[in-house]
């Protein structure tokens, strides 16, 4: 397993629009070949990063699916749709090292 997670920021009064992008965005992702799942998270109110801060998690088969994916020309066309409304992004690529218990969410 290959794992993707994106924090974005929004910009100020952005977040109903990027959550109706985003939504479309996650659920073509996760019909890709390779594709496990997406999962997308703001962060809480009360929290450092604000409401204005997105987690999305984005589980693949393997790294060579996601580069796939990442450098289709779809997903580059749905990807700039979100350039209105995000402030910020970073991405981390992760494998896993261990688990115990249930798969997360």
């Amino acid at each position: 397993m290959y794992r993707v997670m994106l924090r974005m920021r929004v910009r100020p009064g952005g977040t109903g629009l990027f959550e109706e992008v985003i939504a479309e965005v996650a659920a073509a992702v996760a019909a890709r070949p390779g594709n496990l799942g997406q999962r997308v998270f703001r962060a809480d109110a009360g929290g450092a990063d604000g409401p204005a801060t997105y987690y999305v998690f984005s589980d693949w088969v393997d790294e060579e699916a996601f580069r796939e994916h990442e450098r289709s020309a779809e997903h580059r066309e749905r990807i700039a749709r979100l350039g209105a409304v995000r402030e910020e992004s970073a991405m981390t690529t992760m494998t896993p090292v261990a688990q115990w218990g249930a798969p997360a969410l």
